[in-house]
């Protein structure tokens, strides 16, 4: 079992981290750098909540419920953001929204799920749904996101693995999804840069 003080250090490392990488993806979307997809993280606010509500249904670690509890906030900071300049998000489209009613379809699924596995694998395929449209602007247009948010989410993600005292489906599902997430954003925006570069 981890030393408790060194449990809530990284704790701490891991959500300082959060913080730390949503500042300047939130000051390049009110520079009108970064265009948000704002189906996608209004989704990715409300997903995680949804997660969180779910896991503590489940007995969750507290680890990891505080870090889904972070994950669902900060993503409210860079939506709102997106409605303070004219130039900060990303215009939608009819895949986008068909995205956002497949994730609201699993929305409702958590909502009447009376297991609570089966609420975490829901709201987690509500999150990859409205992960969809994000990835599709990165693949296109690299250039509209902000690297560094992704790559200190994985850093981030990293450390609170370190927490986990016991791995099974409620504790590590929502976190290896969100991990694995943030490493495909990565290697979309670094390899598509370089591709359009090359052109």
């Amino acid at each position: 079992m981890m030393d408790l003080e060194l449990n809530q250090w990284l704790i701490g490392i891991s959500l300082a981290l959060a913080v730390i990488g949503t500042i300047p993806y939130t000051i390049d979307t009110l520079k009108g750098k970064t265009k948000p997809n704002r189906i996608s993280w209004f989704l990715w606010s409300v997903v995680p909540l949804i997660g969180f509500g779910a896991s503590v249904d489940a007995g969750t670690e507290t680890s990891t419920l505080v870090r889904l509890l972070i994950t669902g906030l900060l993503p409210l900071f860079v939506f709102l953001a997106t409605f303070m300049t004219p130039h900060g998000y990303w215009k939608l489209g009819k895949f986008d929204y068909l995205c956002g009613f497949f994730s609201i379809i699993a929305l409702i699924i958590w909502l009447v799920a009376e297991r609570p596995i089966l609420a975490i694998f829901a709201a987690a395929t509500a999150d990859a749904f409205a992960f969809v449209p994000t990835i599709k602007k990165a693949w296109n247009h690299p250039k509209t996101e902000t690297l560094s948010l992704y790559i200190i989410s994985i850093i981030s993600w990293g450390f609170l693995f370190f927490t986990i005292e016991t791995w099974n489906i409620e504790n590590t599902a929502f976190p290896l999804y969100l991990f694995f997430g943030s490493l495909l954003m990565v290697w979309i925006i670094v390899g598509r840069r370089k591709h359009t570069q090359s052109d």
